[in-house]
């Protein structure tokens, strides 16, 4: 037990006796003929593992018989007296009403308590050494270099480009890995057959409702797709390409160039470029958001910009330009260091890989070891998971460790999934 708490019991304690000259009524135990009467606790927020103090009357001078519930989940007693109690949040308990049982007799407060979920990461798969193996969790192996991306599908898998085995690798829910589509040779470009098709070090990915999957194949300068039924084509001719994103709304396909720091829209049939946007320096990925409005990561100048879906002009919502470091706050105060990966939720909040790989301003001298969200429209960003060290560790995301995370994306339920490139596993981040 901490000083803390010690010392709030303490005081739980000797108030009875304190005041027991003037407020006799306030230090007798549990009364079942009376009622329990919750008047107010504090602090009315808060996270698993939290303390709570419920000040009110009739409930006990110790634990035995006590219940706690907060919105139905049992919490943790770990002081009371006639008139205090303390309990702490459990985990996962989620926001609502604290209902105090003592004997039997119970109340419920008028308040809602509003509970603050805790992130948590765990390893979803890889064994944490590079090379190239398909298989289960524990055995399956990766080769990710610099910039790679990953997506997910309705079902719940993942789709991720391997750019050291120059391959796309689908990852079940379970954390079973497969390879969809090219090798793990020296790279090459070669259509066709999934089995016969090969890449050059991809970069980017996304999937559409249809599950055609789109791969920025970056060595290659191409937009190239994996149609549902196995085939790969051809889509168009980009330049420098590092990203590719889809929007929501009507099925458009979007590319990053990466040195121009351009925003590009495809057309699938004849594979044309129109330019979208400009003003990034070096883009490495993009998102789109629920209004058609577009955020681009640029990686050298640290920064991350939106542009806006009707006068397409790029405005910095996040970072300060040229300065890098891990500094968290709102908008331009904030800083990045050379980030990379970008993903969205469903409620158009952002999420930012730490930085993009030795060769693009990561590796061991990276301070941003992490994963950064940017709240939507606010653009306040925090440090959502890791740190400015290095290493491997699940658990608490605030003392959970990566290496090099990059590519990242946010499926419905508000799951983050980080590509850890230099750790050679695919990490989940889960709110509860």
């Amino acid at each position: 037990m901490n000083a803390i708490i010690k010392y709030r019991l303490w005081l739980l304690l000797a108030l009875p006796f304190l005041f027991a000259s003037c407020k006799k009524d306030k230090v007798q135990g549990h009364n079942n003929g009376s009622p329990i009467i919750i008047e107010k606790f504090s602090p009315m927020k808060g996270g698993t593992g939290a303390e709570i103090l419920v000040y009110g009357d009739n409930f006990n001078n110790d634990t035995t018989g006590v219940t706690v519930l907060v919105n139905g989940v049992r919490a943790v007693v770990t002081g009371t007296v006639a008139n205090r109690l303390i309990f702490l949040v459990p985990e996962g308990a989620g926001s609502g009403k604290i209902t105090i049982s003592v004997n039997g007799t119970s109340a419920t407060s008028t308040q809602d308590f509003n509970y603050l979920p805790a992130q948590y990461v765990s390893t979803m798969t890889g064994s944490g050494i590079a090379g190239y193996k398909d298989g289960d969790s524990a055995t399956a192996r990766f080769n990710f270099q610099y910039g790679q991306g990953m997506t997910h599908d309705a079902a719940g898998n993942l789709y991720i480009t391997d750019g050291g085995n120059n391959n796309i690798r689908k990852i079940t829910p379970d954390g079973k890995v497969t390879t969809v589509a090219g090798s793990n040779t020296s790279g090459g470009y070669w259509n066709g057959p999934v089995a016969e098709a090969t890449f050059n070090h991809p970069y980017g990915i996304e999937i559409d409702k249809d599950n055609n999957i789109y791969v920025a194949d970056t060595w290659n300068g191409a937009l190239r797709k994996i149609s549902a039924d196995g085939m790969v084509s051809l889509v168009a001719w980009v330049g420098d390409i590092t990203d590719v994103a889809i929007d929501k709304r009507n099925g458009k396909v979007y590319v990053a160039q990466f040195g121009p720091g351009k925003i590009l829209e495809v057309d699938p049939i004849n594979g044309n470029l129109t330019e979208v946007a400009s003003g990034f320096q070096n883009l490495s990925a993009i998102e789109i958001d629920s209004k058609g409005n577009f955020y681009g990561v640029d990686n050298s100048r640290s920064f991350i910009g939106r542009v806006d879906a009707a006068s397409k002009q790029m405005t910095v919502i996040a970072g300060a330009m040229w300065q890098t470091g891990l500094v968290d706050g709102q908008g331009t105060a904030a800083k990045f260091d050379h980030p990379w990966g970008i993903a969205i939720d469903k409620n158009d909040n952002l999420y930012i890989g730490g930085n993009g790989g030795a060769s693009y301003g990561g590796g061991d001298n990276n301070t941003n070891q992490c994963i950064r969200f940017i709240e939507a429209n606010t653009w306040n960003v925090t440090t959502y998971a890791g740190s400015s060290s290095k290493g491997y560790a699940d658990g608490l995301a605030s003392l959970s460790l990566f290496n090099v995370p990059v590519g990242l994306t946010v499926d419905d339920k508000g799951v983050v999934y980080v590509m850890d490139a230099m750790n050679y596993r695919i990490r989940k981040i889960i709110s509860r």
